[in-house]
């Protein structure tokens, strides 16, 4: 339980889930407390963490009955275990996706079709969405910047993650798989579109899911590409045991289920009805035939992109002087398009695979950034203080796979 940036509190929650043969297996789940004038609390944990929650607020010189808004990320145990006891002792809104609506408000449901070990130790009864949220939505909370709503789907239809720019800070909850860990999805396409977007935020100072550590800074980016080396494996291995027994994998996914788990080296404990379903999410028509989205080993050649993208709309790029041309190498096509440390990225090009002259798969990207030093600036005389370096282009000209002509001494000089 700590304090980790100027307004958020992350509060470590341990509890344990039924596994096979009567063993309890030691879980943790992350709910974060964002202070202001009011009290937001995103995620409540399972059945019962009201009483951590609320020791908590109160040894930090806060009540709970500063809680205004409690924002689900998801209908799943964990998350939505106290809800409805939190609601009832402090009269705060619930905010949710509309598509876990129903599942938050009828628990019952959830537990039929969706059947989890244990499910009515972990929930402690069904709420009220009060507010629905939507991609895009921004949430204002009083004494404290504002949180910005991303809709993730994968691990389930309506997942949401927050982004509060202003602390750097991104809230994901179980939308980015950690290596290692049961993989549990809804939607493998949809997981890796929702993680390859969380990746392409800029400037990402914390990283804040539930079933792992705060992350900060690179660390983050990095959790990342390791999820989608993750959902890589996984849809991987779920195929290649497909194509090997097609009987079994379509008589028998508990089978298929133990199949993958021993091909991934993950413990046979983990084979159970959620996972076994998170695999046929692989066998899927639509995920099968977008597999290069999932596993550039299947696909090992590609061809240079055919333009740059760029971060920044012209009138932006027109006010540069110039940015800096440089090149990354990355271990898969998926992994984030970010600038070294103290530059600012611009756009970048995806360039030809190079593992012919590496030992890994992965790819060239060729980015262009900016320094706060790389500005032409004017001396008394009106002439040029600093030369232009050698990797200067110009954003407006170049084109993928040519540099631009570097700006001539008549462009015109824009004020920092």
């Amino acid at each position: 339980m700590m304090q980790i940036a100027d307004h958020i509190h992350a509060l470590k929650i341990p509890f344990q889930i039924a596994g096979p043969f009567g063993k309890r297996i030691d879980r943790f789940v992350y709910v974060f407390l964002i202070y202001g004038e009011r009290i937001c609390l995103v995620d409540s944990g399972i059945a019962g963490s009201e009483k951590i929650i609320f020791q908590y607020l109160k040894d930090t010189g806060r009540s709970p009955q500063e809680i205004s808004m409690l924002i689900l990320t998801h209908a799943h145990p964990d998350h939505i275990g106290s809800a409805a006891a939190i609601k009832r002792i402090t009269g705060c809104t619930v905010a949710a996706h509309a598509s876990e609506r129903a599942w938050i408000e009828d628990v019952d449901l959830q537990a039929k079709e969706r059947p989890v070990p244990g499910f009515f130790d972990l929930v402690g009864g069904s709420v009220e969405v009060d507010r629905a949220l939507k991609e895009g939505d921004l949430l204002h909370l009083d004494g404290c910047p504002d949180l910005r709503v991303l809709h993730t789907p994968g691990h389930s239809c309506g997942s949401i993650s927050m982004w509060m720019a202003e602390e750097g800070a991104l809230i994901t909850a179980d939308a980015i798989p950690i290596a290692g860990e049961m993989p549990i999805y809804q939607d493998v396409l949809a997981s890796v579109r929702s993680v390859q977007r969380l990746a392409a935020i800029p400037d990402i100072k914390l990283l804040l899911a539930a079933w792992d550590e705060p992350r900060p800074g690179e660390e983050a980016y990095r959790i990342m590409d390791e999820g989608l080396r993750y959902l890589q494996r996984i849809h991987s291995s779920v195929l290649k045991a497909s194509a090997a027994d097609p009987a079994l994998a379509m008589q028998d996914s508990m089978q298929l289920c133990k199949k993958v788990l021993a091909e991934l080296g993950l413990p046979p404990f983990m084979a159970n009805p959620l996972v076994a379903a998170s695999f046929r999410a692989s066998l899927r028509e639509d995920a099968r035939d977008r597999s290069d989205l999932l596993n550039v080993s299947m696909h090992p050649s590609y061809n240079d992109e055919e333009k740059i993208v760029w971060l920044r709309d012209h009138d932006a790029l027109a006010a540069m002087d110039f940015v800096r041309e440089g090149w990354l190498f990355c271990h898969i096509r998926t992994g984030p398009v970010r600038a070294p440390p103290g530059e600012t990225l611009i756009g970048y090009s995806v360039l030809k695979k190079t593992a012919a002259k590496t030992d890994e798969r992965g790819f060239c990207r060729r980015i262009f950034t900016l320094l706060p030093e790389d500005r032409l600036r004017a001396n008394e005389r009106g002439g040029l203080q600093n030369e232009l370096p050698p990797d200067a282009v110009d954003p407006i000209l170049t084109e993928a796979g040519k540099p631009g002509p570097m700006p001539g001494l008549t462009k015109k000089i824009m004020p920092d």
